[in-house]
């Protein structure tokens, strides 16, 4: 198994954000996590990479404890996050974003890396030398991803990717993000979009109040009607959330 995640407890100052969650990701799975506003989504992916430390349980990834590792050294261990909000250094250009995700790195390495980026993401290659905070929002979100692909992670993960973007933008985005997955990668998503989000994934968690209420194949989560009550658009009665 790639990622084992037991019991998970994170605070914030005296607030218990996660209230003891347990999720896994198989290699070559893209595992969805959805969930409302304050549900613990982004805690969750800022507990597994070190940003937020976890006050009780285990994170083991491919069965080493990384749970009370600081962040650098959870990165260069092959987890590569890419946050809400994008977080790029808006001063530097296209191509710097890029070097900078592959500090960890040898120079004659990163070229090639450069060459996969760029066939990805085609527009990032025409704006190699642009500021990232004159990019177009959906430049941005591209350019985000990027960066942590420049890292060669095992696993991905991402926090609400589409996030601002238009319809449009969206779909490209997830088309990428489908894409990279076919191709190899692991990719653990959190995503507010559930449509989208269990249209690609193979398999899905349901967070509420810091809780998993639900987990299964994303087409039976796609069938369930308190999922289809809070997150598709359905009619189907009251639901927890």
């Amino acid at each position: 198994m790639m990622l084992n995640i037991q019991d998970l407890h994170t605070y914030y100052g005296a607030i218990e954000v996660l209230l003891g969650i347990s999720i896994e990701v198989q290699e070559g799975e893209l595992v969805c996590v959805i969930g409302a506003n304050g549900a613990g989504k982004s805690t969750l992916m800022h507990s597994i990479v070190g940003l937020a430390p976890q006050k009780q349980g285990k994170t083991f990834f491919f069965g080493d404890d990384i749970s009370k590792l600081p962040a650098y050294k959870i990165a260069r261990s092959g987890l590569s996050l890419v946050p809400e909000e994008r977080q790029l250094f808006n001063d530097l250009t296209v191509q710097e974003n890029l070097i900078m995700g592959a500090y960890s790195r040898k120079k004659s390495e990163i070229q090639q890396s450069f060459s996969f980026i760029f066939d990805l993401f085609p527009r990032l290659a025409e704006r190699r030398q642009q500021r990232a905070g004159t990019l177009s929002g959906g430049e941005q979100q591209m350019l985000a991803i990027a960066r942590a692909l420049m890292s060669q992670p095992r696993l991905l993960l991402l926090d609400e990717p589409s996030l601002g973007l238009a319809p449009l933008l969206v779909a490209e985005i997830f088309k990428t993000i489908q894409r990279l997955n076919n191709e190899g990668l692991t990719i653990l998503l959190v995503e507010q979009n559930a449509n989208m989000a269990l249209s690609i994934a193979s398999r899905g968690y349901v967070l509420s109040t810091g809780s998993v209420y639900l987990e299964g194949p994303s087409d039976e989560l796609r069938q369930n009607p308190e999922v289809q009550s809070a997150y598709l658009g359905g009619s189907s009665g009251s639901s927890k959330w």
